[in-house]
């Protein structure tokens, strides 16, 4: 019989997300609020790219201060933005800018 588990009022089997919390339970979680990142966009044809320090030629792309608009949790996959709704504003991240839903950590991470 296939596990289920409710993650934000969505039903998840957790074979599908397993994997997502077996890498998530290794890592070094700090409660954080979320904030707009910096982006790049190509000037050629707008395509735009989250900015995390790489190279770039500023001939050829655009920084903008606050341009990504929202991230992704790891586990369930929810977005993260800057809203005013505190379930999805905030939550939980790793050195590399990873998030972990506050309902996942809970779940997946504290309850281990």
């Amino acid at each position: 019989m296939k596990r289920i588990i409710k993650i934000h009022k969505a039903e998840w089997k957790m074979e599908d997300i397993q994997k997502q919390i077996n890498w998530s339970q290794k890592q070094t979680w700090t409660k954080k609020q979320w904030i707009p990142k910096p982006s790049l966009i190509k000037k050629v044809d707008g395509i735009e790219t989250r900015y995390s320090g790489q190279s770039y030629d500023p001939r050829k792309e655009e920084l903008i201060e606050d341009g990504w608009p929202h991230d992704h949790y790891s586990i369930c996959f929810f977005t993260i933005s800057d809203t005013d709704e505190i379930e999805s504003n905030s939550g939980w991240t790793d050195p590399k800018g990873n998030w972990l839903r506050s309902e996942c950590y809970d779940l997946f991470i504290t309850n281990i």
